[in-house]
């Protein structure tokens, strides 16, 4: 299974892909956004409150595919 079908399946029905940044958002159930800067190479998680922002075992293995699938783990 690959990351965009991981992250659909545990929620998050909302991706973006403009060649600078892959976003994933469930704004309809949690409101949390999973973006992946593809230049920095770098994360951004946010979600729709100042709290601390938790990941399910699921979110972290639909990440690490994504960075899988984007050759970062390769470096």
């Amino acid at each position: 299974m690959n990351s965009k079908e991981m992250f659909f399946n545990i929620g998050y029905r909302d991706y973006f892909n403009n060649g600078l940044r892959i976003t994933y958002s469930n704004f309809d159930k949690e409101c949390k956004m999973i973006e992946f800067d593809l230049k920095k190479k770098q994360l951004v998680l946010a979600d729709d409150s100042e709290e601390v922002f938790e990941l399910s075992l699921e979110e972290l293995q639909a990440i690490n595919q994504q960075c899988r699938e984007l050759g970062w783990f390769d470096e």
